[in-house]
């Protein structure tokens, strides 16, 4: 999320975690949750062997594996900076979204997502990202820069699949592989411009909230299901939901 504290927690942020992870990424995202204790938690991120924590003092943790080495350079050259990370969003095949507190931001997708997140940026917004050559965008040749506001980014099954929920709640999204699931909420909601956060998973999982609070799901394995079931029963409100590769997941809530 890319606007006040208040807006991170409503996106990202929970005082209880469930998650469901490959072995070898367990033992570092406990730890990192460890850490949240005296230091809590901004944003959460996977995409099943990668994942990322951003905490509010502006620090980080990152798993050694399932985050591209450009990513990691740009998370690492913010100790050298006063710009610490704020939001991201993590897909497969090395896409992922990241923003920093100074309003820029850098990421790694199709082009159709770098329209969606450019569109309607002045020209003179887009010149103050030239000062901060720091943090490398995609390929490497281009600086952070000003983008649209978001509440949340998500990429799909397929490279080309993405979709954005902007701060005023409208959205948009591209891609071979929406799932039909979503599309259809979106549809019997008559495409209203009320939502907070969409997540998409590379098995076709998907997580809708609307600003109202309502949640709707579809795509993922039984055992998200039981959990967002048992979560309901007891009253424990979910706040946010990521998915990745090999069924995983990550819940937090209340």
């Amino acid at each position: 999320d890319d606007d006040d504290d208040d807006d991170v927690d409503s996106v990202s942020s929970g005082r209880e975690y469930e998650f469901h992870l490959p072995e070898a990424t367990v033992s570092d995202v406990e730890h990192f949750l460890a850490d949240s204790v005296s230091d809590p938690i901004r944003c959460v991120a996977i995409n099943g062997m990668g994942a990322a924590l951003i905490y509010r003092s502006g620090e980080w943790a990152y798993t050694s594996d399932g985050l591209s080495k450009k990513l990691k350079k740009a998370l690492n050259e913010c100790k050298e900076t006063d710009d610490p990370p704020r939001y991201m969003a993590l897909g497969t095949e090395g896409r992922y979204f990241l923003s920093f507190c100074n309003g820029l931001a850098i990421w790694n997708g199709p082009g159709g997502l770098d329209k969606a997140l450019t569109s309607g940026v002045s020209a003179a917004e887009e010149g103050k990202s030239n000062h901060h050559h720091r943090h490398q965008a995609s390929g490497g040749s281009r600086a952070a820069r000003r983008h649209n506001r978001v509440s949340s980014v998500a990429f799909g099954r397929t490279n080309d699949t993405w979709f954005v929920v902007f701060k005023d709640g409208s959205w948009e999204y591209r891609g071979r592989s929406i799932p039909e699931g979503l599309e259809s909420i979106l549809s019997e909601r008559d495409s209203r411009a009320d939502l907070d956060t969409v997540t998409l998973g590379p098995g076709g999982e998907w997580f809708l909230k609307a600003r109202n609070g309502k949640m709707w799901w579809g795509g993922a394995s039984e055992g998200f299901d039981d959990l967002m079931e048992d979560l309901e029963e007891s009253g424990r409100i979910p706040r946010f939901v990521d998915f990745g590769d090999f069924g995983s997941y990550f819940v937090t809530h209340e």
